[in-house]
C-alpha cells in the first residue's frame, strides 16, 4: 500500500506544478497581451504626433522637421499629380480630336480560309495556305 501511496503523493504534486505551470502561462499571455496593447497605443499616438507636427510645422522653414514636412508636401503633389492623370484617363480619348489617317494600309485576307494574314506572311496563321504576293 506504501508504493500507491507514494504514487499517489507524486501524481499529486505532478498535477499540481502543471496546474502552476498553466495559470504561470495564462498570466504571462495576459501580460503580453496588455503589452501588445500598449504598444499599439503608443504607435496610433505617435501617428497622430506625427500628424499634429506636420499641421503645425510645415510652414516653417527653421523648423527642425522641415526637410520631412517638404518631403511629405511634395509626395501629396505627386499624388494630386497622379490622380490627375487617373481622372483623364477614365475620361476617355477626346472624341472631337481628329482620327489620324492611315496612308497605303493594304489588309491581306486569305484566300481559303478569309483570315487576315500579318504583312509579310507567306502562309495563313489560321490554316497554313501560302499567300500569293
Amino acid at each position: 500500500m506504501a508504493f500507491f501511496e507514494k504514487l499517489g503523493k507524486k501524481i499529486g504534486d505532478a498535477a499540481e506544478a502543471a496546474g502552476d505551470k498553466a495559470k504561470d502561462f495564462a498570466e504571462i499571455t495576459k501580460l503580453n497581451n496588455s503589452i501588445s496593447a500598449e504598444k499599439k497605443e503608443i504607435d496610433r499616438l505617435i501617428v497622430e504626433l506625427g500628424k499634429w507636427a506636420f499641421e503645425a510645422e510645415k510652414s516653417n522653414p527653421e523648423s527642425p522637421v522641415a526637410i520631412q514636412c517638404s518631403k511629405i508636401l511634395e509626395s501629396k503633389k505627386n499624388i494630386e499629380s497622379f490622380q490627375e492623370k487617373i481622372e483623364e484617363i477614365k475620361s476617355g480619348p477626346d472624341l472631337e480630336a481628329p482620327v489620324p489617317e492611315v496612308e497605303n494600309l493594304e489588309i491581306v485576307t486569305c484566300k481559303n480560309c478569309g483570315a487576315i494574314v500579318p504583312e509579310g506572311s507567306k502562309f495563313c496563321p489560321e490554316c497554313g495556305t501560302p499567300v500569293d504576293l
